[in-house]
């Protein structure tokens, strides 16, 4: 006798299943619509971007997204992921910013990866040049996402080296939210957030496995790489929930954690509550691609005193959120 399909397994053989919502969701839906429209009410959170105080990145391409901020040799340089028109195919760009965050440079970042999206990058310096890891999807499915990371090179524009894909950045179907890590000559990763934090290093056979801290809006995910805090280490990541009425049951949340500045680097704090939470407004929401409830931190800059966060706001915005030492919660 064959095997029960699983939920799972149908929705990927049939990416149009619907799931079949219960009268009394449908209803209580119902009721909600009403009362949000009576007393006019758009979003159960204000726009990230007055959750705290923002720089909006201007003089990208359009609907640029998911930046990621490094100061590298005095530079502010920040690369995000775009879309041209209605493609869903996802490319890379690489801009340098001044002082105040303004553009003063924008260009796209060619790799050489064929027949692959790419998303979400995150840079860092490693062995004192400048890198960039992203997420790589096979076309025309959106199949295999693995993680491969660049050297990136200037002085007349910047340029990538070959992808390099190594196979200790894969250990699954899909793979992303690797947050590059380097200390010294070694190349660390942090793969894993929830249950317990875990992560590998280049060239060698095992992890660094730690228990996790609790957080109660979703597993730790991604984020910045960490950085010197306190006698610490400052990471922030971002969360998700799928408890809210549909159609938007996810919204995303931002945190902090602090780490020892040692192996095994395990969690010594995390945030109390959200610094920040993804909101129904905000961003561009002429994009095509754009999507409610998202934020999404993946580089930071700390500047007199202040974390400059750069996030990507409801898949279509990049801005720089400043966030004080008394915002993290911790």
């Amino acid at each position: 006798m064959a095997p029960a399909k699983s939920k799972a397994s149908t929705v990927r053989a049939n990416p149009s299943y619907q799931p079949i919502i219960p009268p009394r969701i449908v209803y209580n839906k119902l009721l909600l619509d009403s009362f949000l429209a009576h007393h006019k009410i758009v979003s159960q959170w204000p726009p990230v971007v007055e959750q705290a105080e923002c720089v909006i990145v201007r003089g990208i391409f359009s609907g640029g997204y998911n930046p990621s901020l490094i100061r590298f040799r005095g530079q502010l340089v920040m690369a995000y992921r775009f879309r041209r028109g209605t493609m869903r195919s996802g490319y890379l760009a690489i801009a340098e910013l001044d002082e105040r965050f303004r553009v003063t440079s924008n260009q796209e970042l060619a790799i050489q990866d064929e027949k692959r999206a790419l998303e979400d990058p995150r840079l860092f310096e490693f062995q004192g040049g400048l890198c960039l890891s992203y997420v790589s999807f096979a076309l025309p499915k959106f199949s295999s996402a693995v993680v491969k990371y660049v050297e990136l090179s200037t002085p007349d524009r910047w340029r990538a080296s070959a992808p390099v894909e190594h196979q200790y950045m894969v250990r699954g179907a899909n793979e992303k939210n690797h947050v590059p890590f380097p200390v010294g000559d070694r190349l660390h990763i942090i793969y894993r957030g929830n249950p317990r934090q875990i992560i590998f290093t280049a060239g060698e056979p095992a992890d660094l496995v730690t228990p996790a801290l609790r957080w109660p809006y979703g597993e730790i995910r991604g984020g910045t790489t960490p950085m010197a805090y306190d006698g610490k280490l400052l990471k922030f990541f971002h969360s998700s929930l799928r408890n809210e009425m549909p159609p938007l049951a996810r919204r995303y949340y931002v945190g902090a954690m602090l780490m020892e500045p040692e192996p095994p680097f395990q969690m010594l704090a995390v945030s109390r509550r959200p610094i920040l939470r993804g909101s129904e407004v905000g961003g561009d929401d002429t994009a095509i691609h754009f999507k409610k409830n998202v934020v999404f931190p993946a580089g930071c800059v700390e500047k007199d005193g202040v974390f400059h966060l750069s996030i990507g706001i409801n898949d279509s915005q990049s801005a720089i959120a400043k966030i004080k030492p008394e915002d993290l919660h911790l």
